[in-house]
């Protein structure tokens, strides 16, 4: 499912598609309109409404795939008062660190220390100093999100929490590896962009309004919703098939857009029949 292509494709790229094999033109006749519009539980609905369902189904699909970042922002928040001065204290720290290298320097090129023993000595303390502070530097974007986590409060909302991680990529791929050590530079990369892409969405309909702390069925929510719109698919069909019904209303857009246009399915059918006769 390419949430791009759904929202900007046009008559003129959909009869590309069937050309190109990309969509197979007898997925998009009427009687599979109305097949498709009875698994939606009605053939009485309008387009506004089954596209605002294919946005909450989207904003699930990415919910789920990204949920264990929420849970893990909400456990830390759990425990908040741990990280009120940690970015500060860290800073501190850092700032002794290199108070050290400063001294150990300082004896390094003094007359004092001029025997080779004594400053293969000092440059092997001044090393273990420079890991410290390699250490310490690479926790410093790690303690910066974990100070902003202290000062979240109990109306920030799941979409606050993936903005604030998914534009960190240190945190982001902390986060991530805590669920799969396995993963790859490129692997998280991916997963980061994607999540980027999808916090650019303008179509949210509950990660805005669902808060930290509270625990929602949100397949019940978005069942409930829809119901009012004469949609009627089960909170475990949501669950379970979320990119099946994501890919029918994709279908159902497609169709109604032929309809609309002045170029018949008919038509379309013959095109596609006339260039594969002339791929052969």
């Amino acid at each position: 499912i390419n949430i791009e292509s759904f929202r900007t494709t046009s008559l003129k790229n959909i009869s590309s598609m069937f050309l190109n094999g990309e969509l197979n033109i007898k997925d998009y006749s009427m009687d599979k309109y109305d097949s498709y519009m009875s698994s939606l539980g009605s053939s009485d609905i309008d387009m506004d409404s089954i596209l605002k369902l294919y946005y909450s189904l989207y904003e699930y699909k990415m919910y789920k795939e990204y949920k264990y970042v929420i849970d893990k922002v909400k456990e830390l928040y759990q425990d908040k008062g741990k990280f009120k001065n940690s970015y500060k204290n860290l800073l501190k720290d850092i700032n002794k660190v290199y108070g050290k290298i400063f001294k150990i320097n300082k004896r390094i090129d003094s007359k004092l220390f001029n025997s080779d023993e004594k400053r293969e000595l000092l440059e092997i303390e001044l090393n273990g100093v420079l890991d410290e502070l390699r250490d310490k530097d690479s926790n410093l974007c790690i303690e910066k999100v974990n100070e902003v986590i202290s000062m979240l409060n109990n109306n920030t909302s799941y979409y606050d929490i993936l903005n604030l991680i998914g534009y960190n990529y240190v945190y982001f791929r902390n986060i991530s590896l805590l669920g799969d050590s396995e993963l790859g530079y490129n692997d998280i990369v991916e997963r980061q962009v994607r999540l980027e892409k999808f916090l650019c969405n303008n179509h949210f309909s509950f990660l805005d309004n669902v808060k930290i702390l509270d625990s929602v069925n949100i397949p019940q929510v978005i069942e409930d919703r829809y119901k009012l719109l004469n949609i009627n698919i089960s909170q475990d069909e949501i669950d379970n098939n979320t990119d099946n019904y994501m890919d029918i209303i994709d279908k159902i857009r497609v169709i109604d857009a032929i309809v609309k246009s002045d170029v018949s399915y008919e038509e379309l059918l013959f095109q596609v029949n006339i260039g594969d006769i002339i791929k052969k």
